[in-house]
């Protein structure tokens, strides 16, 4: 496991470079951007709740909006 992350380390250049090129290609016709990364889960959490805690009136509790976020991330 040692081994593993120390070629992992040593080669974090490239990874940080199929990172970036991997969100540039996506997101390269988009008119937002990397913004939009950011915009589209906000988004659906924001659609989801409004349509259980104001259209089905159900009451999420106080962390329902935390839990959306965490639930759609994974």
């Amino acid at each position: 496991m040692k081994k593993y992350l120390t070629d992992l380390y040593k080669r974090k250049d490239l990874i940080t470079y199929l990172v970036v090129s991997g969100l540039k290609a996506q997101h390269r016709n988009s008119l937002l951007g990397y913004f939009w990364w950011l915009l589209d889960p906000l988004l659906g959490v924001l659609i989801y709740y409004f349509i259980v805690v104001i259209i089905f009136r159900k009451a999420g509790g106080p962390d329902y909006g935390v839990f959306l976020v965490i639930g759609m991330s994974v």
